[in-house]
């Protein structure tokens, strides 16, 4: 197999969404004597390549699972290095995306971070919501179920009637709206779960475990899961 596959490859079965579990980022800073934020720093630069990689690809969105709920409960210095990451490189970056015709969409509550992020990343979402490429979801402050317990509060607040409620119309009410579900899901760091990740949108999504902690997670390791991928018979439990 090529280190880099071609598009005609990857066209024999059509990916519409990917998905991205980074995890493995502190461990790859103790492995390498370097301060926990090196980590965090390294494990960002390795978004860009792989959104410009998936638009390649056809690919019509990918989303990180960059910070959860539960990530917010850690020491209260290690959560003030990832708010220093969200200021730094993760704007960053979103604004060089601006001109690769890459729409933002946070998912997760961000009213739970400081102001300044919360602010920043809702006027990322509103000055690309005109793109046309493909959508980066990055999941903040995210859990799977608090996603959907905040979806049957949207449809409680709109009137909806119990017997009126559908997978569709839940589905409808996601941070996820109008995205279709994640083809698969590939997870880094030699973790084998999902920690609480599109709790209802991957129920039928392909899974990739790797060993490669997320610093370590080049483009080339992503056509490898990509080339993982075609291998697989969906089925969708029929």
């Amino acid at each position: 197999m090529t280190e880099r596959l071609n598009n005609l490859e990857i066209e024999k079965q059509s990916i519409s969404h990917v998905a991205l579990i980074m995890d493995g980022n502190r461990r790859w800073a103790r492995q390498h004597n370097l301060p926990i934020i090196e980590g965090y720093r390294e494990g960002e630069r390795r978004m860009e390549p792989i959104v410009k990689r998936s638009q390649e690809l056809g690919i019509q969105a990918v989303t990180f699972y960059t910070l959860s709920i539960d990530n917010l409960e850690r020491p209260e210095e290690e959560v003030e290095i990832l708010f220093s990451v969200f200021r730094n490189e993760v704007q960053t970056t979103l604004h060089r995306l601006k001109d690769e015709d890459v729409q933002f969409r946070p998912l997760g509550n961000i009213n739970l971070f400081p102001q300044d992020i919360h602010d920043a990343f809702q006027k990322a979402y509103e000055e690309t919501q005109d793109k046309k490429g493909i959508v980066l979801n990055l999941a903040l402050a995210y859990s799977g179920r608090d996603e959907i317990k905040r979806a049957f509060q949207r449809l409680a607040k709109a009137g909806i009637k119990e017997e009126d409620i559908t997978e569709q119309l839940i589905s409808e009410h996601l941070d996820t709206a109008l995205l279709p579900d994640p083809d698969f899901i590939i997870r880094t760091g030699d973790r084998y779960r999902l920690s609480d990740f599109l709790t209802w949108q991957g129920v039928y999504s392909e899974i990739h475990f790797t060993n490669i902690l997320w610093p370590d997670f080049t483009v080339e390791e992503f056509n490898k899961s990509i080339s993982w991928y075609q291998n697989q018979v969906r089925t969708f439990g029929r």
